[in-house]
């Protein structure tokens, strides 16, 4: 099973399908090379599937109110990241009611969504509410509890400086 494809909405550097701001990225199978400036988009793409399919390292993501896309002075109040995965083998059976049949194949969709809500009942602060969907347009089954636990990703952060990161110490 892989990732074939990525889909970001209203997510940091990425705005909506609307105004063409969007990511729609194909992945491969094999090895996918993320590369370009700073400020680019790399690391949003890297958090995006982190976000969507939860992470076993230390930094357990969560969307804040600077993850939303900014355009101009005007935040996104929501977002979409759709993970879609391919060759899925015996062992992803686990899924199956997750499954959807596209041109005879079955694949498997995970959708984000992630809904800002301001000044909710007087509340000065702004309330982030997170679903993760299947289904091709993420309309189908919650993906939750099990399920997402099986899901779950390894994150491995990028070495800045791998002595200090690998050296014995606190944690």
């Amino acid at each position: 099973m892989f990732i074939s494809e990525i889909y970001v909405e209203n997510f940091r550097i990425f705005g909506s399908e609307k105004d063409g701001e969007h990511l729609k990225l194909p992945l491969n199978p094999e090895l996918n090379v993320l590369a370009g400036e700073n400020d680019a988009g790399k690391s949003a793409i890297i958090d995006a599937i982190r976000y969507t399919l939860l992470t076993t390292s230390r930094e357990t993501p969560w969307l804040t109110e600077d993850d939303f896309h900014l355009r101009g002075n005007e935040r996104a109040t929501n977002i979409t990241i759709r993970c879609i995965f391919q060759d899925l083998s015996e062992r992803e059976h686990r899924f199956v009611e997750f499954f959807t049949i596209k041109d005879g194949v079955p694949c498997l969709y995970v959708t984000l969504r992630a809904n800002r809500l301001e000044n909710v009942q007087g509340k000065t602060r702004t309330n982030i509410y997170v679903t993760r969907h299947s289904g091709e347009k993420g309309d189908g089954l919650v993906i939750e509890g099990e399920i997402r636990e099986f899901l779950r990703t390894t994150y491995l952060r990028p070495l800045r400086d791998a002595e200090a990161e690998l050296s014995g110490g606190r944690g």
